[in-house]
């Protein structure tokens, strides 16, 4: 009866373990044999592009307020302007000064190799200066309205290549016969001034000019207006003749 008993525990203890055998063998346990760990029967796959780093460009560095010399250009500037008016009519002759008669802001680079057809229809060669485009336009438009920026100051000179600041040197020295000028108020009210300024140039005593022009006379006047409109941002040149 005890030799029945024996069997049948023993039996039991043998059945058991290999049914542990059998469970373990499948939830991943045993790596041998014919027993195969458990795998998901679905995947995801992840594309990864390749994208181009964001192209960084320099700083538009030269502004009035980096300038040396911030006192040559607190003059000339009409009396009757507001203290706003005066700060923006400064900004606005130090810009114009620096494109017309400071070789463009004194901005440098390699020119391209092809030249580019303008809107004009001219073709020129641009130069890569690897400055911010956008710096310089936020710059020039804190002091002339979008509009006239767009339209008369950056033009063909200055153009945006995906991003960089390109141009092709219009830059001229300043007008050495530019003696005096004298201002007067047109019209002004709440959201727009004008004024006019009566500019004297004589070529008295400039003798390393050699001959004069058949067209010039020794010394002339000559009238440019200006107009500065209030905007969203403050006032801003709107029209400004060049005159230096």
């Amino acid at each position: 009866m005890r030799k029945i008993k024996r069997k049948v525990i023993i039996s039991s203890v043998v059945v058991l373990a290999l049914i542990a055998f059998i469970i373990w063998g499948y939830s991943g346990g045993g790596s041998s044999g014919n027993t195969i760990p458990y795998q998901t029967t679905s995947k995801t796959t992840t594309e990864v592009t390749a994208t181009e780093p964001e192209k960084v460009y320099l700083p538009f560095s030269m502004t009035l307020e980096n300038y040396s010399d911030k006192e040559f250009f607190s003059s000339p500037c009409p009396d009757f302007l507001n203290a706003e008016q005066k700060k923006i009519w400064q900004k606005a002759y130090f810009m114009t000064y620096m494109s017309v008669a400071e070789d463009s802001f004194g901005l440098a680079g390699e020119y391209e190799k092809s030249p580019r057809l303008s809107d004009d229809g001219h073709e020129y060669h641009y130069m890569r200066t690897g400055v911010s485009y956008d710096e310089m336009y936020s710059y020039i438009t804190s002091a002339f309205t979008e509009e006239y920026t767009e339209e008369i100051f950056m033009g063909d000179t200055y153009i945006n290549d995906d991003g960089e600041l390109l141009f092709h040197d219009r830059a001229r020295k300043p007008d050495v016969s530019y003696r005096d000028c004298k201002f007067d108020l047109i019209s002004s009210d709440y959201n727009k001034i004008s004024f006019s300024m009566t500019a004297l140039y004589s070529w008295k005593d400039i003798a390393t000019l050699g001959e004069l022009d058949k067209t010039e006379t020794e010394s002339h006047l000559e009238e440019h207006i200006f107009t500065m409109v209030r905007t969203e941002n403050g006032w801003r040149m709107d029209e400004y003749s060049f005159w230096l």
